[in-house]
């Protein structure tokens, strides 16, 4: 089962928007170890807050940070209950330079604590790209993107079911440079422009002007 809830609030002459949320997850799996049954109850609280910009058609940021309290408990078996904790903040920004040419950044960082020794260590994600709309009417945009600028993209996590925990670690990419032209169909209506991505799509639909 999963609940979900959150409330925002502008601020500062509407320049800023924050926004607080909650998510609890729940779920429980029956088991029969060394002949005894057990069940194996898994336990998530991750609170969470992010602030948003709304300063200019320049200038797009926000930052955010949440925190997952999880806890796994075995009937029976007392000793195996397991607790940790996974922080993540995260942070981007969208600059345009010119009337055409921005620059896009974002960093992810990640802290775990209680699993194994080896896998407490934080790590950093970090991206960043340059692009340059293109054409009379910005119908096309060139853009180079460099992926991992600190060479820490691994990816960590713990397995926890009715018979073991495990933490595994996971080099998911190396770092690589991308290349990448863009033809924008003028398929999208004014209320599309409004909608920014910050995924790593491009920003023109927000800044085309």
């Amino acid at each position: 089962a999963r609940a979900y809830m959150s409330a925002g609030k502008p601020f500062l002459n509407q320049t800023l928007n924050a926004n607080v949320s909650m998510r609890y997850q729940i779920s429980e799996e029956p088991s029969l170890l060394d002949q005894v049954k057990t069940n194996t109850l898994n336990q998530s609280w991750r609170p969470g807050i992010s602030i948003s910009s709304n300063i200019s058609d320049k200038t797009d940021f926000s930052v955010s940070g949440s925190a997952g309290l999880n806890t796994v408990s075995r009937s029976g078996i007392e000793e195996d209950d397991v607790q940790y904790t996974t922080w993540t903040a995260r942070g981007d920004l969208t600059q345009f330079i010119t009337d055409r040419l921005y620059l896009q950044t974002d960093i992810s960082y990640f802290r775990n604590q209680g699993l194994s020794e080896d896998f407490d260590e934080p790590w950093l994600l970090w991206r960043a790209s340059i692009g340059y709309l293109l054409f009379p009417k910005k119908q096309g945009e060139l853009r180079l993107f460099w992926f991992d600028v600190t060479k820490q993209n691994d990816q960590i996590q713990r397995i926890v079911n009715d018979i073991y925990v495990e933490d595994q670690q996971n080099t998911v990419l190396e770092p690589y440079l991308l290349l990448r032209f863009t033809w924008f169909v003028n398929a999208f209506n004014a209320d599309s422009s409004k909608e920014f991505n910050r995924s790593g799509r491009s920003p023109h639909d927000r800044f085309r002007r």
